[in-house]
C-alpha cells in the first residue's frame, strides 16, 4: 500500500507537469524554435519516465527490506482497504479513458505520456489487491511480493515512455517508412 501510495503520488506531479509543459508546447514558431515547442512534451515525457523509476526503485527497495525482515511491518488486510483500492481502480480507469482520448484527438505526447502513467498505476493497484488477498489468506510476504510486481510494472511503463520519447527527440524514422517512400518515388517516375 505504501508503495502504490508513493506511486500514486507522482500523479500530481505528472499533471501538473503535462499541464506546464502543454502550455508550452502550444506556443507558436518563432526565432529560436523555427519548428515549434511540440518536442517539450516529449522532454516533459522523458522527465516523467525517469521519475517513474526513481520511485519504483524506492518501492523495491522498502519491498526487499520487508522481504528480509517479514515481523516488523504488520499488514492488516480489512475489507475497507479492498473497498478502497476498488474505488483507486475506477478513477484510474476513468482517467486513462478520458487521458487516453484527448491524446489521441490532440496528438500530444504528453498527455499520452500521463495516460500511460495512470494505467501503470491501475494495473499496480490490481497487484496491491493480489497482495491483500495473499496477506488475508496467512501469506504476511505477499503485500512485499505485490511491491515488487507494482516495482516492475512502473519500471516497465517507464522504460516503453523513455523509449517512445527519446527516438522522437532523436528524429528516429518509424520503422518501414524509408521502404514506402523510395516505393512512393518510384511509383511516381
Amino acid at each position: 500500500l505504501v508503495g502504490e501510495a508513493a506511486h500514486s503520488g507522482t500523479d500530481l506531479a505528472a499533471a501538473l507537469l503535462t499541464f506546464a509543459v502543454l502550455r508550452i508546447a502550444m506556443r507558436p514558431p518563432d526565432a529560436e524554435h523555427q519548428y515549434g515547442h511540440d518536442k517539450a512534451q516529449h522532454l516533459a515525457a522523458l522527465g516523467e519516465g525517469t521519475f517513474m523509476l526513481v520511485v519504483s526503485a524506492a518501492i523495491a527497495v522498502q519491498a526487499v527490506v520487508r522481504l528480509i525482515e517479514p515481523g516488523r511491518h504488520e499488514v492488516r488486510a480489512t475489507w475497507w482497504v479492498f473497498a478502497v483500492m476498488g474505488l483507486v481502480i475506477a478513477i484510474d480507469a476513468g482517467r486513462v479513458l478520458t487521458l487516453s482520448r484527448a491524446a489521441t484527438r490532440h496528438n500530444s505526447a504528453a498527455l499520452r505520456a500521463t495516460a500511460l502513467h495512470f494505467a501503470s498505476d491501475a494495473l499496480g493497484t490490481i497487484a496491491v489487491i493480489a497482495g491483500l488477498v495473499l496477506v488475508a489468506g496467512g501469506f504476511q510476504r505477499g503485500d512485499a511480493v505485490a511491491a515488487l510486481v507494482v516495482a516492475a510494472l512502473v519500471v516497465l511503463a517507464a522504460g516503453r515512455l523513455i523509449a517512445e520519447n527519446a527516438n522522437v527527440l532523436m528524429d528516429r524514422a518509424p520503422a518501414g517508412v524509408e521502404e514506402r517512400v523510395r516505393t512512393a518515388v518510384a511509383a511516381a517516375e
